[in-house]
C-alpha cells in the first residue's frame, strides 16, 4: 500500500506576479489578471510537487506523507526535493495515542535529487498500532520567493503562461512546434527520477 501524502501549508507566493506575466505575455493593462492568475497556478501545478512533472517543490510548502506500518528499512526516502527541515516524526502508539519521535533518534541526508530520513545508528523505529500510524512531515521547497527558484525553473513556468494564454482552446489548426530553448530543455537539469513514494 503507498503512502498517503497531504499538504499542510501551501506556498507563501506564487511562482510569478500578474505583472511578470504581463511582460511575458505583452499585455499592456491588468484587465485580464484574473485570467493570468489561473494560468500562473495552472503552469506551477503542471511542474511541482504531486502533480508536476519536475517532483520538485519549489516555493517553501509543508507536507505531510503518511505509513500504513512503522517502515521496514532505517533510511526512509522523502518526495518533493530540495527538503529544508523535518518537522516531525509521529507514532500512534499502542494504547491509540499520537506520540511525537525524538529528534535525536534520527536524521535528514540531502543530495541535489534525493532527500531520506534515516535512524541514527543507535535507534530504531518506534511500535505503532493502529490505521495509518506512522507520518513524517517535512518542509520543501528552494525558498519562500519565486527569486529563490532557479531561473530556469521561472522562465519555463513563464514560457508555458504564455503558451496557454496565446492557445485557450483545446484545439487549433495552426502546427505547435517546441521553441528552439523550450520548457523541456530549461526543465531537463531539474527533473527528479521516480521517487519510492508515488
Amino acid at each position: 500500500m503507498q503512502p498517503l501524502l497531504e499538504l499542510v501549508t501551501p506556498p507563501p507566493a506564487a511562482l510569478m506576479t500578474e505583472a511578470e506575466a504581463r511582460r511575458q505575455c505583452v499585455i499592456d493593462d491588468d484587465s485580464e489578471d484574473d485570467i493570468l492568475a489561473g494560468l500562473i497556478a495552472t503552469a506551477t501545478g503542471y511542474l511541482e510537487a504531486e502533480h508536476g512533472i519536475l517532483g520538485r517543490a519549489l516555493i517553501t510548502q509543508t507536507w505531510r506523507v503518511r505509513f500504513p506500518c512503522v517502515p521496514a528499512e532505517a533510511v526512509v526516502e522523502l518526495p518533493y526535493p530540495p527538503i529544508k527541515s523535518i518537522e516531525a516524526v509521529k507514532y500512534i502508539d499502542t494504547d491509540g495515542v499520537e506520540q511525537t519521535f525524538a529528534p535525536e533518534n534520527y536524521g535528514m541526508h540531502a543530495s541535489r535529487s534525493k532527500s531520506f530520513v534515516a535512524l541514527n545508528p543507535s535507534a530504531s523505529w518506534p511500535v505503532a498500532a493502529g490505521h495509518w500510524p506512522f507520518s513524517i512531515e517535512f518542509v520543501a521547497g528552494y525558498g519562500d520567493e519565486a527569486t529563490d527558484v532557479p531561473d530556469g525553473i521561472v522562465h519555463a513556468a513563464k514560457l508555458l503562461v504564455s503558451h496557454f494564454y496565446e492557445n485557450r482552446e483545446a484545439t487549433t489548426d495552426l502546427p505547435l512546434r517546441d521553441l528552439p530553448l523550450g520548457v523541456q530543455m530549461l526543465l531537463a537539469p531539474f527533473r527528479v527520477a521516480e521517487s519510492v513514494i508515488a
